[in-house]
């Protein structure tokens, strides 16, 4: 079974968490670039560029390019997988993750990032690893317990997950994913009742934009009150 978390946007939180300072070159160019050469900078703002737009595949080879001429720059290989994984190549983000996990220890957004293709190719032991590692660092984040409390129910480990995902909502109680999350394993357990209510919760908090993901739990609803018939 696949599910989708909802992830933090590339770059600026692993930023943030890892210390790490991306310099952006301007107007002024250095005499390598004169030279025409370009600079790790330089790959890294255009990669970063071509990410902003959705154009992953020249976002890669900027980023490969930039990691080229500083391997030891973890941001690269976070961004890089990061482009990977928007293009679905899961196994090539996992090894980026990796790599940045092993340049930064601590940096948390690399642990989720991987575990969450982890989740994508159905590896649940490796990503419930990763959801450990993330709330040893961040214990106070309720995306951590939902991400952790997905890879409970890829195991079929229902009651934690159920256990995951209600602390998700003790932490995030208007945040809709939490609830598709804890209706999704009350499927799983064959409680009818209580995964209509969280569907229930689910549309009641969760943005107009997402109409396809209200459409479905509303399919949902209507198919597991068939089933109380």
């Amino acid at each position: 079974m696949k599910r989708m978390i909802k992830k933090e946007e590339a770059g600026h939180l692993f930023l943030k968490v890892a210390g790490i300072t991306l310099v952006l070159i301007g107007l002024l160019l250095n005499a390598a670039t004169a030279l025409g050469k370009e600079s790790y900078e330089d790959y890294m703002k255009r990669g970063l560029t071509f990410s902003d737009k959705g154009q992953h595949d020249q976002a890669i080879a900027d980023f490969t390019k930039a990691i080229e001429l500083d391997p030891r720059q973890a941001t690269a290989y976070y961004l890089r997988g990061t482009a990977y994984f928007k293009e679905s190549q899961y196994e090539q983000a996992i090894a980026d993750f990796t790599k940045t996990i092993e340049l930064e220890p601590k940096a948390g957004p690399a642990y989720y990032a991987r575990g969450t293709a982890y989740l994508r190719n159905d590896q649940y032991d490796q990503a419930l690893a990763d959801a450990n590692k993330v709330i040893e660092l961040y214990p106070k984040a309720a995306p951590a317990y939902g991400f952790r409390g997905t890879a409970y129910l890829g195991k079929r480990q229902y009651n934690q997950a159920i256990t995951d995902a209600n602390k998700a909502i003790e932490l995030e109680p208007k945040n809709p994913d939490h609830y598709y999350l804890k209706a999704s394993v009350y499927e799983g357990m064959k409680r009818t009742k209580e995964a209509i209510a969280a569907y229930r919760d689910f549309i009641k908090y969760a943005p107009p934009e997402r109409a396809s993901q209200i459409e479905k739990a509303k399919e949902n609803i209507a198919e597991l009150e068939k089933q109380q018939l």
